[in-house]
């Protein structure tokens, strides 16, 4: 039985099954280095770009930008509530327009649930908003994906990313040769992502955490033992608290979940106990405790105004 709207072709003996060339490829493949290359342009002016385990990410007006280059816009649609599987949260769809002819020629759905990391306490505004933008680059994304590859650039819009503080916060894009490399932190140092130049040396050596400030140099190239003092355990302890990893005592005050934390420290490759971490180490984990917060805060305005 035929599907609605889907009929078979007839292909004659010794005719190919695949369809004629729109175009030569060589003609699209031309105008799409041209979108690829003014993409990357409007985006290497970006003050805070996505960077995930070393790789760049478009967010949603990214894409639409993009879109923008072929005559192409994303329609969302109304934010529903879903419950999945017992996880309640807000699901969206978004279609893809053709801006001369009104045709569709794309979509996609998208969910923001309360099993998330970042979305479990918001309400539910933010939600509803944060489905509508995932599918809205979705869509976008169904349809462009193969132009922003193009471009260099990962094909998952960043909005789908997970919330990991480490390797999901937004940095600066690549400095002028000569000024300190890597991406910034949080405090508005710059982390070396760059790899040691000794030998054994650890990536955490010659990195700067303060606006400016020289690499430490280390006399050797093993890794820091040194233990963290106890204002900087406080400090971690804090900015722990401040994230969300929380849990109630026995006496019913609130305190630091060290469950959570632990499995954040492993995460990003640090040890999971506390107690365990060197100076280096509670440093870096304080710095990715700062920009999750950051992350958080940030991604909660963001999703506001692209509601509208």
């Amino acid at each position: 039985m035929e599907e609605k709207g889907i009929y078979p072709m007839e292909v004659k003996e010794g005719e190919s099954s695949l369809r004629p060339l729109v175009q030569a490829p060589e003609v699209v493949l031309q105008e799409a280095q041209r979108a690829a290359s003014a993409l990357q342009r409007v985006v290497a002016g970006k003050k805070k770009p996505v960077i995930f385990k070393g790789e760049q990410y478009l967010e949603f007006e990214d894409w639409q930008t993009v879109g923008k280059f072929y005559g192409l816009c994303a329609r969302t649609f109304e934010a529903t509530p879903v419950e999945i599987f017992g996880v309640k949260g807000a699901k969206a769809r978004a279609e893809v327009v053709d801006l001369r002819t009104g045709q569709v020629v794309g979509g996609a759905e998208a969910y923001c649930m309360r099993d998330e990391e970042n979305w479990a306490a918001k309400p539910w505004f933010q939600l509803a908003s944060m489905a509508q933008t995932r599918a809205g680059a979705k869509a976008l994304r169904n349809v462009l994906a193969w132009v922003v590859v193009l471009a260099g650039y990962r094909p998952t819009p960043a909005e789908e990313l997970p919330a990991s503080p480490a390797q999901g916060v937004k940095a600066k894009p690549a400095l002028p040769q000569g000024s300190s490399g890597g991406r910034e932190s949080p405090s508005g140092g710059n982390i070396n992502t760059s790899s040691p130049s000794t030998p054994g040396s650890s990536p955490a050596q010659g990195s700067s955490f303060a606006q400016g400030a020289p690499a430490e140099k280390s006399a050797s190239p093993t890794p820091s033992t040194e233990r963290p003092t106890r204002e900087e355990i406080q400090n971690l302890l804090r900015l722990a608290f401040k994230n969300g990893f929380q849990t109630v005592n026995a006496e019913g005050k609130k305190c630091v979940d060290y469950h959570h934390l632990g499995a954040f420290l492993k995460e990003n490759g640090l040890p999971p106990m506390v107690r365990d971490l060197t100076r280096e180490e509670c440093r870096i984990a304080s710095l990715s405790l700062e920009a999750r917060a950051k992350t958080l805060f940030s991604q909660g305005e963001r999703d506001e105004s692209a509601r509208y």
